[in-house]
């Protein structure tokens, strides 16, 4: 597993919203974690190949904002299994 950092979000994001997007650009997508009232949020991807391509390729629109991707280091462990 590995995390992506994903920041600059329209402040009224939804999870589903969010995975439909990661999923469509980068691949499969484990769990999000939406951070409540920020405008970035972490994603859980199944594997460090998904991670290089999100942070290899330009940052998709959502929303007419521009999307930054980055590691999101340890902040994704145990993300699947706490539910959120």
């Amino acid at each position: 597993m590995a995390c992506l950092y994903v920041g600059n979000l329209p402040a009224a994001v939804t999870d589903m919203e969010l995975r439909a997007l990661i999923e469509n650009t980068v691949g499969p997508v484990l769990a999000i974690r939406l951070m409540s009232g920020k405008t970035f949020c972490f994603v859980e991807l199944a594997n460090q190949e998904d991670l290089d391509v999100a942070l290899a390729r330009r940052m998709p629109s959502l929303r007419g904002r521009r999307l930054a991707f980055g590691p999101g280091r340890k902040r994704c462990a145990g993300l699947a299994c706490d539910g959120r």
